[in-house]
C-alpha cells in the first residue's frame, strides 16, 4: 500500500520535481534552519497548545492571557532559542493579535484540535492532520490550516 499526505500530494501538485528528490530519492543533504519556519512552526505550536487547553478545560475569558501566555512559554521551550529569538518579537505580535481578536469577536468554537485523518483510494493510503475544526452550526463546520 502507497502512502500519501495531503503535503506529499501538495508539493507534487506545486512541483513534481521537488517531489520527486523529497519523497522518492531522499537524498541526505543537510538541513538549514530558517527562523521564518520555526517562527511558523512555533505559532502553530502556541495555538495548539492553547485550544487544547481550552477544549478540556473551562475558562472564563479573563483566563485566556494566561493561558496563552502558558502555551506561548511551553511551545517556545520546545524549539531552538538559537534559531528562534531574531523572531521572538514577531512571534509575540502573532500571538498577541490573535488574543485579541478572540477577546473582540469570541473564541471558536473549535471542536477538534490536530485531528489525525486517512482514508484509502484504491492502493493508496493518504494521510494528514487538520489543524482545527471548529463547529459554526449544527450542520456548518470550518477547517482551518494554520499559515
Amino acid at each position: 500500500m502507497k502512502k500519501l499526505s495531503a503535503s506529499s500530494i501538495g508539493t507534487f501538485d506545486k512541483c513534481p520535481k521537488k517531489y520527486h528528490y523529497q519523497y522518492i530519492e531522499k537524498p541526505d543533504i543537510p538541513k538549514q534552519d530558517w527562523s521564518h519556519l520555526e517562527l511558523g512552526k512555533c505559532a502553530h505550536r502556541t495555538l495548539e497548545l492553547f485550544h487544547e487547553d481550552l477544549i478540556k478545560n473551562v475558562r472564563e475569558t479573563s483566563d485566556y492571557p494566561k493561558v496563552m501566555k502558558d502555551s506561548f512559554k511551553k511551545a517556545v521551550s520546545e524549539f531552538d532559542m538559537a534559531i528562534l529569538k531574531d523572531s521572538l518579537q514577531d512571534l509575540k505580535d502573532i500571538i498577541q493579535n490573535y488574543l485579541i481578536k478572540i477577546q473582540l469577536n469570541g473564541l471558536p468554537n473549535v471542536i477538534y484540535n490536530e485531528l489525525e485523518f486517512s482514508f484509502n483510494i484504491n492502493d493508496y493510503v493518504v494521510r494528514g492532520f487538520i489543524d482545527r475544526i471548529d463547529k459554526i452550526s449544527d450542520t456548518e463546520f470550518k477547517v482551518v490550516d494554520y499559515k
